[in-house]
Parts: C-alpha cells; sequence; structure tokens
C-alpha cells in the first residue's frame, strides 16, 4: 500500500483506551484555525462504533462499525481536498476546536496516524 504524500500536511500519531480519546487539543488549535484532515490510518482492538469528533462534541463522520483487530485507511483524495474538516461540523463554523475519537467502550485500544493540515 502506498499513501499518496501532501508535504504540507503535519503528521500526528498516538493511541488511547478511554471512551473519549483526544487526538488534537483544542489549546495546540490556534484561535482562529480550522483542521482539515487528508489521510488517516486508524485501528481498534476490538469490536465496536468510533466516531471523529471535534473537540466541542460534533461528529466529523459517521460512526465507523469495525470488527476486532480491525482499521481504516483514508488516503488523499484525488481531488485533494480533506476528507474530514472542522469548519464543515457547525453552521456558523467555529474555529479553534481540536479532534477526538468517541467509541462505545473503554475496554477498546485505538491507534491513529493523521495528516492534517490547520488553517485559518
Amino acid at each position: 500500500m502506498s499513501l499518496k504524500y501532501r508535504p504540507e500536511t503535519t503528521h500526528l500519531k498516538g493511541s488511547g483506551t478511554v471512551a473519549t480519546v483526544a487526538v488534537l487539543a483544542a489549546s495546540a488549535v490556534g484561535a482562529f484555525q480550522f483542521i482539515h484532515i487528508f489521510m488517516m490510518i486508524f485501528t481498534v482492538s476490538a469490536a465496536g462504533v468510533v466516531t471523529m469528533q471535534d473537540t466541542a462534541g460534533n461528529a466529523l463522520s459517521q460512526p465507523f462499525q469495525l470488527g476486532a483487530n480491525s482499521g481504516l485507511t483514508i488516503d488523499i483524495p484525488f481531488t485533494t481536498e480533506p476528507w474530514f474538516s472542522t469548519r464543515d461540523n457547525t453552521s456558523p463554523p467555529t474555529p479553534g476546536v481540536g479532534l477526538q475519537f468517541l467509541q462505545g467502550t473503554s475496554a477498546n485500544t485505538i491507534a491513529w496516524d493523521i495528516w492534517y493540515l490547520a488553517t485559518p
């Protein structure tokens, strides 16, 4: 598998086992910035549902139903537009929010690699 590369993105990686897993804290995002996700790989250790949210609790994705020891890979789309953006989560858009995963159980370990861009 080969992921496309977008040099201006920032690579973020980590893992967590709580029900709400902090990926990028709001304090790490500028007050007038939005997060745009271009590539993502995440895996889970147990079957469950995972939803990507901003740190205000607004869903950025559908709830992904995943099996045990499975995952999801999202590459840069051909349009080069982001797959998910905190700009699209509310109307009017709320800048300065971070990123988190909400999962149905805290017994599940979730791990991720995310390539994002923060822009005004």
